[in-house]
């Protein structure tokens, strides 16, 4: 009767490969408030990263991304949470950059750090519609992305989003750059994350289904 994509990037893809168009719906991902949300904050000059450490997440452009942005801000501090298949290949060059890697972590735990970072690096090769972007900017975090699937329209005005092309790394790096120091407006940031409650998201869905 109906078939919901989380973006209309992956609705499109669908629709070129043959799927019907009368039945598809988007209805996107949504954010968890009472988790996710204001508190108290310490932001300095710290940066989070938050996946898989794999490739179709772009974990292997990191130390290169991270390289340019200790040379333009010596005091920047680079936080991992995730594990994978990269984390041999990536944990030494960051660490000697002074990263932190904390691995999996609870919920919790990841809206802590979320609080506490001015900016979240989401350096993908492939990406549907990620709950991780709501999250951080139900957090008064911005987030710096690349322009893959449904990132951009997840993003919206809530950070900086880069092409994903031969400049990408250098457009990722400057990204961060800019949110550490022209910080964004928290509660900005934490208003637009409001219009994608789980309530929101779930009303969508009835509204398709009905």
């Amino acid at each position: 009767r109906a078939v919901m994509f989380v973006s209309p990037p992956l609705m499109d893809r669908a629709l070129e490969l043959g799927a019907p168009r009368e039945n598809a719906v988007h209805v996107p991902n949504g954010v968890d408030l009472d988790v996710f949300g204001a508190g108290a904050q310490d932001r300095d000059e710290e940066v989070l990263y938050v996946g898989n450490l794999a490739p179709v997440k772009g974990a292997d452009r990191l130390p290169a991304i991270w390289h340019r942005v200790v040379r333009a801000v010596p005091g920047a501090h680079l936080t991992v949470i995730g594990v994978g298949q990269l984390d041999e290949q990536i944990r030494g060059p960051l660490e000697a950059m002074g990263a932190t890697f904390l691995g999996q972590q609870p919920r919790h735990e990841v809206a802590r750090a979320m609080r506490a970072a001015r900016a979240l690096l989401i350096p993908s090769r492939s990406e549907g519609w990620p709950c991780v972007i709501l999250e951080a900017q139900a957090s008064g975090t911005p987030v710096v992305a690349s322009a893959v699937g449904g990132i951009p329209g997840a993003v919206g005005d809530g950070g900086r989003v880069v092409p994903d092309d031969e400049q990408l790394v250098a457009g990722l790096a400057d990204g961060v750059v800019e949110m550490l120091s022209t910080p964004r407006d928290p509660a900005a940031l934490r208003e637009r994350a409001s219009g994608f409650t789980w309530d929101e998201v779930a009303r969508r869905e009835r509204e398709a289904m009905e």
